[in-house]
């Protein structure tokens, strides 16, 4: 019980200290791919008889191990669609040689819709600069709402 409360304190810590440093949707995407690498090294460390005190049993049925693979894929396919900007990430598409593939399927924008979509998502506004208790991020986003505002001025 000690040990169990002790892991969740420190690991609530950890969460504040690295939000000093990275933003809370970096953080949530590194607690899914932390999720799903103690999945594996548990199953590896289990099949392989090493470390039998981190290792987790292959559990047979219908509610067994089994159903974690489907939650991996979803998981990898939420954040392929994220990074993307699509619903279908990956595609089964004919390539330039001929042959078909699967390839990775990115939403193309020009040059002035992507500046646009970077100008209105920005997390440059003072009103948002709060969040940020680093001082390098911060430095950084106010160079970059000087640009901003200087490109605006000229433009008006």
């Amino acid at each position: 019980l000690i040990l169990n409360i002790s892991s969740h304190l420190t690991s609530d810590i950890a969460h504040i200290v690295i939000l000093k440093h990275i933003s809370a949707l970096a953080r949530s995407l590194c607690d899914a791919i932390k999720l799903i690498l103690m999945w594996i090294l548990g199953k590896a460390f289990y099949f392989t008889a090493v470390l039998p005190v981190l290792a987790e049993a292959w559990h047979p049925g219908l509610l067994g191990s089994w159903l974690m693979i489907p939650a991996i894929f979803a998981v990898v396919w939420g954040m392929l669609m994220f990074k993307n900007g699509v619903f279908m990430p990956i595609r089964y598409m004919k390539c330039d040689d001929g042959v078909h593939r699967l390839q990775e399927f990115k939403l193309e924008q020009d040059a002035m819709v992507e500046a646009e979509e970077e100008e209105t998502t920005c997390l440059d506004d003072p009103f948002f600069m709060e969040v940020f208790r680093s001082k390098k991020l911060k430095k950084v986003a106010q160079r970059a709402l000087r640009k901003v505002q200087a490109k605006r001025l000229f433009k008006g």
